[in-house]
């Protein structure tokens, strides 16, 4: 399994899956900071340095096994939901602690900064 397989598509749980909506209806907080974060370019510079990070890392190599293995034992055809779906619990499990911690340190920056959500609520006074 190389670059550009479905593996290589497990890191961007950190920054994806946006779209959630609340029990309510109401959109989540993930989706109103990813929105933000996007908005103002910061979701790219964020990503870019995130998956630099993983790069440098041995966590793709790790999941790349894993892929490997969840193939090597897959009865009939690999798709690609059932590979997410078995590889992602583990992939978020190896991901290490450093990267997680900074990756969260980015996203508090950002909420705290001048064009972040609490920022933003602090000026407008809501």
């Amino acid at each position: 399994i190389g670059h550009g397989t479905p593996c290589s598509h497990v890191a961007r749980w950190s920054l994806s899956g946006a779209r959630h909506m609340g029990e309510n209806g109401e959109r989540s907080i993930v989706a109103e900071v990813s929105e933000k974060m996007a908005v103002s370019g910061e979701k790219d510079r964020v990503k870019g340095l995130l998956e630099a990070r993983v790069r440098e890392s041995t966590w793709r190599e790790e999941v790349l096994a894993e892929c490997e293995e969840v193939a090597k034992n897959c009865d009939g055809e690999l798709k690609l939901e059932y590979l997410v779906q078995k590889i992602l619990p583990t992939a978020k499990e190896k991901l290490p602690s450093e990267i997680e911690a900074w990756l969260l340190k980015e996203i508090s920056q950002f909420l705290h900064g001048t064009k972040g959500i609490l920022a933003a609520s602090a000026n407008t006074g809501s």
